[in-house]
């Protein structure tokens, strides 16, 4: 699992993780909001508004793209890619 980034939301890492790891452009993917709320997951995992992570443990994870995303509250984003059977 990799870190989040402290300057972009967890949506934006998600996405540009995937588009640097497939080389392709932003208009290759369907829409996030078509598989998950990203509002709503965003603010599941940011900081609150002092600044300070969320008291919280678990882990959100979604298909999106032919990858396996996990979010967990220690900030970490995880990208599997999926088989094809």
């Amino acid at each position: 699992m990799q870190p989040l980034d402290d300057t972009e939301s967890i949506t934006a890492t998600i996405v540009n993780r995937i588009l640097a790891r497939e080389n392709i452009s932003s208009d290759d993917l369907v829409p996030l909001y078509e598989v998950i709320d990203p509002d709503a997951l965003n603010t599941l995992f940011s900081p609150t508004r002092a600044g300070s992570h969320r008291p919280t443990t678990g882990a959100v994870t979604f298909q999106y793209q032919g990858y396996q995303v996990t979010v967990t509250s220690e900030n970490d984003v995880d990208l599997e890619l999926l088989q094809d059977d």
